[in-house]
Parts: structure tokens; C-alpha cells; sequence
């Protein structure tokens, strides 16, 4: 019974540990300034990508079109902010 939760332990560490060993090399290259981090290294392929879906319902696209409309202005707003706040 013991050996199954040592042999559990170990396969799990041989999961983690290039993980680990990741981001630890790119957090020591980026504080001796070798390496830039970016937020778009962090996120796999398929989540860099955004999915395109198409619907035949005209009120869900209108919907869609406002919700961008206001994520676009919500943006500029904060936008508009933060230079405020670093010109004073």
C-alpha cells in the first residue's frame, strides 16, 4: 500500500518538474535582463486564438456588437485614465 503512494508522488514530480525548471530558467534570464516575459508565452497556442463563432440569430450578433462597443469605450476610458494619472 505504501509503494503506491511513493510511486504516485514520483510520477507527479516527473510531471511538474519541467515546469518548474521553465520558469524558473525564464525568471532568472529575465531578472539578468537576457529575455523579455510576455503574458502571450504564458497561454497555450489554442488560447492565444480566439474562436470564431457564427450564429444565424440577429438579436446574438446585435448583442455581441454592443458588448463590443462597450468594451471598446470601457477601454479608452481607463485608457484615458492612466495617462491622466501619469501626467500629474
Amino acid at each position: 500500500m505504501h509503494g503506491n503512494v511513493v510511486r504516485g508522488a514520483g510520477e507527479k514530480l516527473r510531471a511538474i518538474l519541467p515546469v518548474i525548471l521553465r520558469i524558473t530558467f525564464c525568471l532568472a534570464m529575465w531578472t539578468l535582463g537576457v529575455m523579455t516575459i510576455t503574458i502571450a508565452e504564458a497561454r497555450t497556442p489554442d488560447q492565444r486564438v480566439a474562436p470564431q463563432t457564427r450564429t444565424s440569430d440577429p438579436g446574438a450578433e446585435k448583442l455581441q456588437i454592443s458588448g463590443d462597443v462597450a468594451h471598446k469605450m470601457g477601454c479608452r476610458l481607463r485608457s484615458e485614465e492612466i495617462s491622466r494619472d501619469c501626467q500629474d
